[in-house]
């Protein structure tokens, strides 16, 4: 057996691979240190790109789409999918044969990989496109029904939950006034008309969120200003039902500005609305159970006179806990609402130092727990981000924006396996561009497979060993530990390993990804001495008699003790074998 030694030797070898296989691919990066791999191009830099957004399904598959000008006046709506631990294909143009301006798209995509993008055409009509999985494309973009048409429809919103249900509301006018428009649909075929228009005033409303969950509740929350005030409304939809005729006032006052509402519906139907007051700069919060006709309720501000707070952002993790997230105090600032409770006020979680003005946050939430938020540091003009694992707080933040790029408006988007990704518009003047860019968060280690050590080998004697590694984005170093105290281990998918002498070992072997997840498994094997012995002789070593198709073997009393100690183990006695 091996010793106790030789297993901590095995330990101590797992743990120095760790750390030599970080130094190694890390580089001094932070990104890659919090476990971001670098980021890459999405599009050639030749065009103005802006507004990306992103999507992840379960697999890891990111869907992107964003608005390329080339230099014109009227923009045209682009997609692309990078499949997991692939490239990004070459960009898509969804409505190249359409002399139009095209704007504010956005994407959302199912458990199985089924994408759809929505936009808007020259601000008054709301297209659609979607991409099902297996497809090499996306289909063919057709309006939405808008219902009573009216001079502006804009800013379209779309959220799927896995199953595919899928949730729509965009900036729209009803008759000659505007508000919000919503509808229900399916991520797999394309949306109807709409199932509510809400046109409260004749003042302009702001672009809309959205939020769907697993069973298919769903609420909808923006700004609006009636007459001289203004107010943030909310609408909601039981799984199964339609949204409500009328939408709930959050508040409504004509003394304070509210601004940037932001939705979110946990896994019970229950909704939580955030919002900037700016009385105060202080965050609103709002509450409501799951049902039909339920009110909302007022939660204590998780923050309180907090100068320059905005860029609210807010999701739910596998607990139902609700995480908000916005800039205030010159800091990324972060809060929680378990189920049933109240915001952190303050919050306890600051993700950045001080003096760290952000903007342009985006949050996104996987049914794991995984939440994944990404921010533009408006001193640097660099994309950061930090990654909330399920059970666990924010781990270190990271700068995506390689040495002397820029960006800004980042999105982001996580999967169920703890993964997750970030888009953005990367800027460097000096280098004549801008364009789209991308990072991805890898926290999967890697798969060993087909593991061959052998059972048995004989002191003396090299012994062929392999493995295969595998990596979703990387590719990963393999270190082997051979039990029996040898330095260094051995390295590679195959090895040739000598024992001194025999003994039974445990082979450790560890595969490490690029950003240090790790991934071990071992085998046992007995090592003998290798000698050879002449076979065993009837009459000497043995007796061997047939009675009725049965045969008795025995080893003699008197057979040589040196000639049975010579072999292997016999015990002395009589064995029947048919």
């Amino acid at each position: 057996m091996a010793s106790r030694k030789r297993r901590r030797v095995a330990a101590l070898a797992l743990v120095s691979a760790a750390w030599w296989l970080m130094a190694l691919f890390a580089g001094g990066d932070d990104a890659r240190a919090a476990g971001w791999l670098p980021a890459v191009n999405v599009t050639p830099a030749s065009a103005t790109y802006s507004s990306p957004r992103l999507a992840m399904d379960d697999r890891g598959d990111l869907f992107a789409t964003w608005v390329d000008t080339d230099g014109a006046s009227a923009g045209h709506v682009q997609v692309s999918k990078r499949p997991v631990g692939g490239s990004w294909e070459d960009p898509e143009t969804l409505d190249a044969k359409v002399d139009a301006d095209f704007a504010a798209p956005d994407i959302a995509v199912d458990a199985a990989g089924n994408a759809v993008v929505v936009y808007s055409q020259d601000g008054a009509t709301i297209r659609q496109a979607r991409r099902l999985a297996g497809d090499s494309a996306f289909g063919d973009e057709s309006p939405v029904p808008l219902g009573v048409a009216g001079p502006t429809n804009d800013f379209p919103r779309v959220a799927v939950n896995r199953r595919g249900d899928a949730v729509l509301a965009w900036r729209g006018f009803q008759m000659a006034n505007p508000g919000v428009k919503v509808t229900v649909g399916s991520v797999t075929a394309p949306f109807g008309a709409p199932q509510q228009a809400y046109a409260p005033n004749t003042q302009p409303v702001s672009p809309p969120d959205v939020d769907i969950n697993e069973a298919g509740d769903a609420a909808a929350t923006w700004q609006t200003t009636p007459g001289s005030s203004v107010a943030i409304v909310a609408a909601y939809r039981p799984h199964g039902g339609t949204f409500q005729t009328t939408p709930d006032t959050l508040e409504g006052t004509s003394s304070v500005g509210l601004s940037d509402p932001e939705v979110a519906v946990d896994s019970q139907g229950r909704a939580v609305a955030l919002f900037v007051r700016s009385a105060g700069d202080r965050i609103g919060a709002r509450s409501r159970a799951a049902g039909v006709g339920t009110p909302w309720a007022v939660l204590p501000n998780p923050e309180v006179d907090v100068l320059g707070t905005g860029f609210l952002e807010v999701a739910f993790d596998a607990q139902d806990s609700a995480v908000g997230a916005w800039s205030g105090l010159s800091q990324v600032r972060v809060a929680t609402r378990p189920a049933g409770g109240v915001f952190d006020s303050p919050p306890p979680d600051t993700l950045t130092d001080d003096q760290e003005v952000a903007s342009s946050l985006a949050v996104d939430s996987s049914v794991l727990g995984t939440i994944a938020l990404a921010w533009q540091r408006n001193a640097s003009n660099t994309i950061r981000a930090a990654i909330r694992p399920p059970g666990g707080p924010f781990g270190a933040v990271a700068t995506l924006t390689g040495p002397g790029r820029f960006g800004n408006a980042p999105d982001t988007a996580a999967d169920q396996t703890g993964n997750a990704a970030a888009v953005w518009t990367d800027t460097d003047s000096a280098q004549g561009d801008p364009r789209i860019a991308s990072a991805v968060y890898d926290a999967t280690p890697p798969q060993i497979a087909n593991v061959q050590v052998p059972p048995v080998a004989n002191a003396g004697t090299p012994v062929a060993m392999a493995v295969d590694a595998n990596d979703d984005w990387s590719t990963p170093a393999v270190v082997w530990d051979f039990g029996d105290e040898t330095a260094p281990p051995g390295s590679g998918i195959q090895v040739n390993h000598t024992y001194a002498s025999p003994g039974t070992y445990k082979v450790t072997i560890t595969a490490v990804d690029s950003v240090g997840n790790v991934a071990t498994t071992s085998r046992d094997i007995v090592v003998g001495t290798g000698e050879v012995v002449d076979p065993p002789t009837r009459g000497v070593d043995f007796n061997a008699s047939q009675v009725s198709g049965t045969v008795l073997v025995s080893v003699p009393k008197n057979a040589p003790a040196e000639r049975v100690l010579a072999r292997p183990p016999v015990a002395h006695g009589a064995a029947a074998i048919r």
